[in-house]
Formats: structure tokens, sequence, C-alpha cells
């Protein structure tokens, strides 16, 4: 997601992840600014001040590879649904 938006004009200003794979390849190909880290254990006010925020969960595909499936309520994104 982070690519699009750099890549239509977007200044992007943090990032976040709790993989450290992740983090070192967003570091190597778009910018430095990525912590690697629980979003939820992560101060708001260490998050810079932004226009547009925008976010996603893991692409299941993809993250079974490192992450198991696991039923909907104990994923940790389950805590952002209704």
């Amino acid at each position: 997601m982070d690519l699009g938006f750099k890549l239509a004009g977007f200044q992007l200003v943090w990032a976040n992840d709790f993989d450290k794979d992740a983090v070192e390849t967003y570091k190597a190909n778009i910018a430095d600014h990525c912590v690697c880290a629980d979003i939820s254990k992560i101060p708001a006010e260490s998050i810079p001040d932004c226009d547009i925020m925008i976010g996603g969960s893991l692409v299941r595909g993809s993250a079974w590879r490192t992450h198991p499936p696991r039923p909907c309520a104990s994923t940790p994104n389950s805590k952002t649904r209704p």
C-alpha cells in the first residue's frame, strides 16, 4: 500500500510492522522510517501527525508461512472488528 501512495506523490512519514523481515524489506525498498513493534504497544504520541493514515491486515496467503491460521476471534485484528 505504501509504495502505491508514494508513487502517487504522497510523502510517507512513518510505517509499522511487527515482522522484522517485513520491516527490513520496507527499509530496503521504500524508506527508513519503519518501526518494528506491535502497533498496540506504540504510544500514539510517538506517531507523527499526518493528513492520511492507511493500513491493512495480514495478507493471509503469504502470512501462513510464519503465522499459522487461527480462528478469527483470536487474531490481533479482531480487536478492531465489530
